[in-house]
């Protein structure tokens, strides 16, 4: 797959972007080819991004625990590469908590936890600002929670990480439950 982006007229007008076959980014014009210095790896970027593939959890009245086993790989210090978890509370019309209790294994990594709501983006660096509710260090062979109350069910999406300071590319597993805990009706 092959895309052009018509960059600013900085250079000369006639300068495009195109994405190889090799994920790599070149700058080119009628006489000779650049290569910018950049590499991405769109196919994974796009895998992680692509909800209908993700594991979902679906909570409900009737079934309100759910339980998930994952991998986590150290993404290197400021960046991030989370496993996403997307967990259905829509059951739960008027609102309740969702608690999310997870165990870290005794791999290489620590791990780093975030709840994001459904229209966010997960990011693959930086902080998570759009996270509403996160757990980050995590030892291994140790545990944590995370809650956060919602008026509303909605997909909310869990994301687990290697932490920033463990030695890139090392994993982990993780085991989680989640479930939620109804608002209480008056």
């Amino acid at each position: 797959m092959s895309f052009y982006i018509r960059v600013s007229p900085l250079i000369t007008p006639v300068h495009c972007i195109t994405q190889t076959e090799e994920p790599k980014i070149l700058v080119y014009d009628k006489a000779s080819v650049y290569a910018l210095p950049i590499t991405i790896d769109l196919k994974e970027n796009n895998k992680k991004q692509n909800t209908s593939e993700r594991p979902r959890l679906v909570l409900t009245r009737n079934n309100r625990v759910a339980e998930y086993e994952g991998v986590l790989i150290a993404p290197g210090n400021g960046q991030q590469n989370y496993d996403v978890v997307d967990i259905d509370t829509r059951d739960f019309t008027e609102g309740g908590t969702l608690r999310i209790d997870v165990q870290v294994g005794s791999g290489k990594s620590n791990a780093s936890f975030d709840i994001f709501p459904q229209d966010a983006v997960v990011p693959i660096a930086g902080r998570p600002t759009e996270s509403i509710a996160g757990s980050y260090d995590v030892s291994r062979n140790s545990g944590t929670s995370l809650t956060y109350q919602f008026d509303r069910g909605e997909i909310f999406q869990f994301g687990a990480t290697g932490n920033w300071f463990s030695e890139k590319g090392s994993r982990n597993s993780y085991r989680m439950k989640a479930y939620v805990i109804p608002k209480q009706r008056y």
